[in-house]
């Protein structure tokens, strides 16, 4: 037996409360790390504790100094978008959970059905939250390592910041043409209690046919009375 539509769509919403999860605890570890390294990302070449290491094998202190706080608001942002579709996520989910215990099996699919924007709007959060992770996650690695690795490594990441978000645009845009669409052209998913609509039709009209059937036979014997006059 199949799932039900309220089914597949809580089992959505747990799978990407789990990435969103683990999106949140990442940008906060990234976060934890910028803070603790300030000191060293900012003046370890300056203080002449290390004077092996060459003045030039990283970027200049100066762009260090502003590049620093910049990763640091960006792995905020990206803990705030985490949370955002983390909270998203539990509401729908807590929201349908409720709905399906009360009376009438597809009050949570409705509910979930009608939330699709809502549901939109925690995927973008996500995908955003990745996103601005990858690129804060780059000027980490750019500030980190070396002039070289940490090029290599910044492009890579950037480039896949860049295509996330094209995929994402173009996902969603897609989602809401289909979703303005199916308002127009596509009937809603059935549900468990919707089979039991033509029988509940077919009963009223059962229930209606007598009182048509007694004012047809009052019509004819009224009818019939007049005639026997004649």
């Amino acid at each position: 037996m199949g799932r039900s539509y309220g089914g597949r769509v809580l089992a959505a919403m747990t799978l990407l409360g789990i990435p969103a999860a683990v999106l949140v605890a990442l940008a906060a570890q990234l976060l934890f790390q910028l803070q603790a390294g300030r000191a060293e990302l900012r003046g370890v070449r300056t203080d002449g504790l290390h004077p092996e290491l060459d003045p030039d094998a990283g970027l200049p202190e100066a762009a260090a100094g502003a590049l620093l706080p910049l990763a640091t608001a960006l792995a905020a942002l990206a803990q705030v978008l985490g949370l955002s579709c983390l909270l998203l996520a539990a509401l729908c989910g807590h929201l349908g959970a409720e709905l399906a215990r009360g009376p009438g099996p597809g009050r949570s699919d409705w509910f979930l059905y009608d939330c699709r924007l809502l549901r939109h709007s925690a995927l973008g959060l996500f995908c955003c939250g990745v996103s601005v992770y990858l690129a804060a996650l780059a000027i980490y690695a750019l500030l980190l390592f070396e002039i070289e690795a940490g090029a290599a490594a910044a492009s890579i990441l950037g480039s896949g910041a860049l295509i996330l978000v094209a995929i994402m645009t173009h996902t969603l845009f897609r989602a809401v043409q289909a979703t303005r669409r199916g308002l127009r052209e596509l009937s809603p998913p059935s549900f468990e209690d919707e089979p039991a609509r033509p029988s509940e039709d077919s009963k009223s009209g059962c229930r209606a046919q007598p009182p048509q059937d007694e004012e047809t036979e009052t019509t004819v014997g009224a009818v019939t009375h007049q005639g026997s006059h004649f």
